[in-house]
């Protein structure tokens, strides 16, 4: 199974651009393991409730690029099991809708997820 991928862009600081991964984390259920300056890791805290979700994790990069805009890579990491598939697809098509609701956010690459309408 491929390894979903989505990159957009933004003129926004990292700061706050931070703020919106970490509050779709939240809203997802997801929470933060991992964080360095420019890397977030999170899964699904729950996991031994839900076997297929310890399979998941999603990392979000952060690059910085000039005059106050970023660009984000969100790669959703998984196991080989297609069973965790509806779970991906699930997260992958909220994160689009969220990006898409902000006309802030441009995607640059969509890749290997389920798409919801426009």
């Amino acid at each position: 199974m491929d390894v979903p991928v989505l990159s957009a862009h933004a003129r926004l600081r990292l700061e706050e651009a931070e703020r919106q991964v970490l509050q779709w984390f939240d809203e997802m259920g997801l929470v933060l393991g991992h964080a360095e300056r420019d890397l977030l890791i999170a899964w699904y805290d729950d996991a031994f409730l839900i076997p297929l979700a310890a399979e998941l994790a999603v990392e979000v990069q952060f690059y910085e690029l000039a005059e106050g805009w970023s660009q984000l890579r969100w790669c959703f990491r998984h196991g080989n099991s297609e069973q965790v598939r509806p779970l991906i697809d699930e997260l992958f098509a909220s994160l689009l809708q969220t990006l898409r609701k902000d006309s802030r956010w441009a995607i640059d690459l969509c890749r290997g997820g389920t798409e919801p309408p426009p």
